[in-house]
């Protein structure tokens, strides 16, 4: 059957009111049709995403001028712009050790180095095209095929990177929101209270998610059946992508205006919320979807707006 011809069956509804299997059969069709053109909603799912990003952008840019960008990148610290590299690097340190963990936990012993090429590799190229999951994972078996693993160890590492990085997400972002509640609650036009109980919220689902893994063995996934770390390499795991997002928030921390007054945990919210929606987005690199959101969560005041596009250009570059 073609796809035309499974697109016209999809559209017309099972009419056999003696046919109870009808609705199911309409929507596995539906789920076939979707199945197979998935790709290309992707794309224009992220197309348009983009398309609202830079048109966010441009409202919440309009006014700065591009010689004030220049000015103010003129005028960066070199002191600062070094630290914000040094602690770039500290956050790829913590992702390949993330990464070295999983890689031991299923019984290979590969050396660090070996391991921080095959992560920066994957998460270079997966961050740069979009698509992280399926994108990281393609490169990680390619390249850990070579050293002996298998495919469906090479799927373990992604997956446990993957949810480590989730669960670490989780955990921040609901601290964050706890310790500089009325910062997200004025950015989200929320109450001081609804804004706590997210926070509270996203601590509990990180925890229960964390416990769940810690008590499980084996998880089955769309058909494949996946051996989990322990609970010494899942926890470490989980520590390191947390230091992996804390240095990069310290990164952009030391590249923003000091006159914008936000606190650090402040910051670190806001920074994980913008990289939740360039991941959910999958937009390459989260471009345009980032600095949309950091400029509208911290709504800088006009005089700082060029201070503040430069110190994200900056970062961006780093």
């Amino acid at each position: 059957m073609s796809n035309n011809d499974l697109l016209i069956d999809t559209l017309e509804p099972n009419r056999d009111p003696q046919d109870g299997r009808g609705v199911e059969n309409t929507l596995r069709k539906f789920l076939g049709v979707v199945s197979i053109y998935r790709w290309h909603l992707s794309l224009v799912i992220a197309g348009a995403i983009v398309a609202l990003a830079i048109w966010e952008l441009h409202n919440l840019v309009h006014g700065v001028h591009l010689h004030q960008i220049r000015h103010e990148l003129r005028h960066l610290s070199l002191d600062h712009a070094l630290v914000a590299l040094a602690f770039t690097g500290l956050s790829f340190l913590c992702l390949s050790s993330q990464e070295f963990l999983a890689i031991r936990s299923i019984g290979h012993a590969l050396t660090f180095p070996r391991v921080a090429l095959g992560s920066f590799i994957a998460q270079s190229i997966s961050h740069s095209t979009g698509f992280n999951l399926f994108v990281g994972g393609g490169l990680r078996a390619r390249y850990y095929l070579r050293f002996g693993l298998t495919f469906g160890e090479t799927a373990a590492v992604q997956l446990a990177f993957s949810g480590s990085f989730g669960l670490a997400m989780c955990i921040l972002l609901g601290g964050a929101m706890l310790l500089d509640t009325n910062v997200f609650a004025s950015a989200m036009h929320l109450s001081f209270a609804l804004t706590r109980a997210i926070g509270l919220l996203a601590i509990a689902v990180g925890i229960v998610l964390l416990v769940v893994s810690m008590s499980a063995k084996r998880l089955t996934l769309f058909g494949y059946d996946f051996k989990l770390p322990n609970v010494r390499t899942l926890i470490g795991q989980t520590l390191f992508s947390a230091c992996d997002l804390l240095f990069l928030t310290l990164a952009l921390h030391v590249l923003l205006p000091s006159e914008l007054g936000v606190s650090y945990s402040g910051l670190l919210g806001i920074v994980l919320l913008a990289i939740s929606l360039g991941i959910a987005s999958n937009v390459p690199g989260g471009l345009g979807v980032f600095e949309s959101v950091v400029l509208a969560l911290l709504a800088p005041a006009p005089a700082l707006l060029p201070a503040v596009i430069s110190g994200l250009l900056a970062f961006r570059v780093i």
